[in-house]
């Protein structure tokens, strides 16, 4: 009986685990989405610049102000750009899909904030260390495994032990 309440309570705390990782991934996915919203527009901001920057070293070759090697880094750092603004766009794309699949609706529009207030004073490293030993599922059902598994062996000597002492017994 004892063995079957701790496989319960290992699978009960596996689950909660399970639960915790979802919602760290949660957390994690909405996170980068931010960061990629933020790198897109910064690239968007580089890639006017970089346009901006072609413009003016072919309007400077054409007046034979500027090397064709000047035009072709320009143009080179431009499209450099481009391929990071594409890359930005598409994590954001795959973030909100990622983000919409982790919390269970059909998509995420809308833009995404991030209001959490840091408090001025934190506890020590340690503090936090030791509150996530303590409160880990998986180590706790790990615990409650190792009691369960601790249980059926103790059934299993006391099942087989008075046929031991019987033998002994008989010997003597």
């Amino acid at each position: 009986m004892l063995f079957r309440s701790m496989t319960v309570i290992q699978r009960m705390q596996l689950l909660i685990d399970a639960q915790a990782t979802i919602l760290l991934n949660v957390a994690q996915t909405y996170y980068q989405i931010l960061i990629s919203e933020q790198q897109v527009a910064v690239l968007q901001h580089s890639l006017a610049l970089q346009e901006a920057r072609v413009r003016d070293v072919q309007g400077r070759y054409e007046v034979h102000l500027a090397l064709a090697l000047e035009v072709s880094q320009t143009v080179s750092e431009e499209a450099a750009t481009r391929v990071l603004l594409t890359q930005a766009l598409s994590n954001v794309r795959n973030g909100r899909r990622t983000l919409a699949i982790l919390i269970g609706v059909s998509q995420v529009d809308g833009s995404l904030v991030d209001e959490i207030l840091v408090p001025d004073h934190l506890a020590p490293t340690p503090s936090y260390v030791d509150q996530a030993l303590v409160n880990r599922q998986d180590l706790l059902a790990a615990q409650a495994a190792v009691k369960a598994e601790r249980y059926a062996i103790d059934a299993a000597i006391a099942e087989y032990y008075p046929s031991v002492t019987l033998n002994v017994a008989g010997f003597l």
